[in-house]
């Protein structure tokens, strides 16, 4: 019985629809991709069957639709390749030591602060990093990687904000200020004192 060319063709689209949902399926289960990179590789699935089944309308006997067939579906298999998570979070936890780094040097170079609070701040971020890469271990996918990075870069660079050395040095010399007004009211308070020693050691304290 002659067979039918168009319903060679038809059952050749058929198992080609079978190859484009099955990559579809690894796509979707593939946790290293964000929601827009899924949606992405969707896009190129349909793109890809479309032009592969044109090439088995096109083809012009049952031999032709059985090669355009087999380049459809291996086409279609190309679409894809699954990622890795893991390698997904490695990078994240990259730019978040690229972050913590950043931040240090931002300490170091702030005058305003004493070497005790240098060490403190210094250890904070390492602290903070420390927290912010648990969040990005735990992340269940691309999309929750990303968000843990992005939250965790904020939090690292919120350690720190840069101090003003002129602020230091004002408060510095207000207690100063205030250690030579009480110096004084001691010395006019001593009854011991003549006038004239009185006024030496008032101006002694202004020298100082």
């Amino acid at each position: 019985t002659p067979g039918n060319l168009d319903t060679v063709k038809e059952a050749a689209k058929a198992d080609l629809e079978k190859a484009a949902q099955a990559e579809k399926a690894e796509i979707a289960a593939d946790k290293s991709l964000t929601e827009a990179e899924r949606k992405e590789k969707e896009t190129a699935v349909d793109t890809k069957k479309a032009e592969e089944e044109a090439k088995i309308t096109a083809a012009e006997n049952a031999d032709k639709v059985a090669e355009a067939k087999t380049a459809g579906e291996t086409a279609i298999k190309g679409v894809h390749t699954p990622g890795n998570l893991d390698t997904v979070k490695e990078a994240a936890k990259a730019d978040l030591e690229k972050a913590a780094q950043a931040e240090k040097a931002e300490i170091a170079a702030d005058k305003s602060l004493t070497e005790a609070e240098r060490k403190e701040k210094e250890n904070a971020v390492d602290t903070k990093k420390a927290e912010e890469e648990a969040k990005i271990t735990e992340a269940e996918n691309a999309d929750k990687v990303a968000e843990a990075k992005t939250a965790g870069e904020a939090a690292v660079k919120a350690v720190h904000t840069p101090g003003n050395l002129d602020t230091v040095k004002e408060a510095a010399k207000a207690d100063l200020e205030k250690a030579a007004q009480a110096e004084k009211a001691e010395i006019a308070a001593d009854k011991s004192l003549t006038e004239a020693e009185r006024k030496e050691k008032e101006n002694a304290v202004d020298t100082k």
